[in-house]
């Protein structure tokens, strides 16, 4: 969102964090059930297993996505929530440039004082400061603007029922 010039905080959207794609189901029910909008983004894992196939079946539900709609790997936006092609490392690579991506990850880690390994791929903080270095370099990041907007026309909706956004990763 900070590319764009928009401030998740000051627009009350909280990112969420909940690691891994096992645990998005149950937060987002909570957060649903207390009547906090929320915007789910999860990787399909690109893998036809029937646990995954389960588990990216119940995502969509909760995205909004109609019953007749659902498919065991999607990829795309929805009301709620957007499931990415593969995992986020992979969409980023492919929208900003797989070297280039290794490249600003490698240096984000270092300068925060993590190892480039693993989870860190899905820090927030790390997976903004890559997008930040990108950008400046020309590069764009079409998935994660589109994700953005989708958010944004959520939480303008829900601000007009008075409500609070939510949003887990």
């Amino acid at each position: 969102s900070r590319i764009k010039g928009i401030s998740f905080d000051d627009l009350g959207i909280h990112v969420l964090a909940i690691g891994g794609k096992t645990k998005i189901g149950l937060i987002t029910v909570i957060l649903q059930h207390l009547g906090m909008p929320t915007f789910i983004v999860w990787d399909n894992d690109d893998r036809s297993t029937q646990d995954n196939a389960r588990l990216n079946r119940a995502y969509q539900r909760l995205a909004g996505r109609a019953e007749e709609d659902l498919e065991d790997m999607p990829t795309g936006i929805f009301e709620r929530g957007a499931s990415l092609q593969g995992n986020l490392e992979r969409v980023l690579s492919e929208e900003i440039g797989a070297e280039s991506y290794r490249r600003y990850f490698e240096r984000v880690c270092a300068e925060l004082g993590y190892e480039p390994v693993g989870d860190h791929r899905k820090n927030p903080d790390i997976v903004a400061t890559i997008l930040e270095l990108a950008y400046a370099d020309g590069r764009a990041a079409t998935t994660l603007e589109a994700i953005v907007d989708s958010i944004i026309r959520m939480r303008d909706a829900a601000s007009a029922g008075g409500r609070p956004a939510g949003l887990n990763a």
